[in-house]
């Protein structure tokens, strides 16, 4: 890969970092490769639902359930790291909604709203780390969704859509452009 490529577009976001950090885990022969998985954003239309998940059994869960793919969020961990805390799956079968969470914040609120907790999806840092963005969690009261994005396009997609950004769940590893 050519430096190139990633000092474009730098500009301050951190992205050449978190591109070094990813070169490091995914390296051949690298301890943590296993440890690193993909926050993939799935959508069902019919139910109006976003849907964001890092497991093997959530990925099977959205297909099985109709979702489509859109687009990986981010990065996160598989495994707990220093600083990092769980992310944390509830789902509400009166709203159809899925709701993924890192705060004791969001879990009150999860819990309040008659959500049922299903898994840990996978661990994010609590606290802003050198290559990491936020991993927001936007509300649609329309809808009855919450939806977590660490892109800029699913913030466009949120703020389209009418979405209230709510609070920060955490920080992620981001994807690369």
């Amino acid at each position: 890969m050519s430096q190139g490529i990633f000092t474009r577009n730098v500009e301050g976001k951190g992205i050449f970092i978190a591109v070094l950090i990813l070169i490091y885990y995914f390296s051949a022969g690298s301890v943590f490769s296993q440890e690193i998985v993909p926050l993939k954003l799935y959508w069902n239309s019919e139910r109006g639902d976003n849907f964001t998940t890092a497991t093997t059994q959530g990925e099977q869960d959205a297909k099985a359930a109709g979702y489509s793919f859109i687009r990986v969020e981010g990065y996160i961990y598989s495994k707990q790291q220093s600083g990092t805390v769980p992310l944390k799956l509830y789902w509400s079968s009166t709203r159809k909604d899925n709701f993924v969470t890192a705060t004791s914040q969001g879990e009150k609120d999860a819990i309040s709203a008659g959500y049922n907790f299903l898994r840990i999806e996978g661990y994010v840092y609590s606290t802003q780390q050198p290559g990491t963005v936020p991993f927001k969690l936007y509300w649609s009261s329309e809808r009855g969704d919450n939806f977590t994005t660490a892109t800029e396009q699913g913030e466009r997609d949120a703020k389209a859509a009418k979405y209230q950004v709510i609070r920060v769940e955490g920080y992620v590893i981001p994807v690369c452009r």
